[in-house]
């Protein structure tokens, strides 16, 4: 997968589309693979 918004959506549906806790987003963006701020921009464009 290449883009952010495939990854992420991968990983909400291995975790069953529950959102992680406040502060854990870095993580996330390291478990896919993207950069923190990669992943804020699909955060923001999704309104999560």
């Amino acid at each position: 997968m290449k883009k952010v918004s495939e990854r992420l959506d991968a990983w909400l549906d291995w975790y069953s589309g529950e959102l992680p806790h406040k502060g854990e987003w870095k993580e996330v963006a390291a478990e896919i693979g993207v950069s923190p701020e990669a992943l804020y921009r699909e955060l923001a464009s999704r309104k999560l």
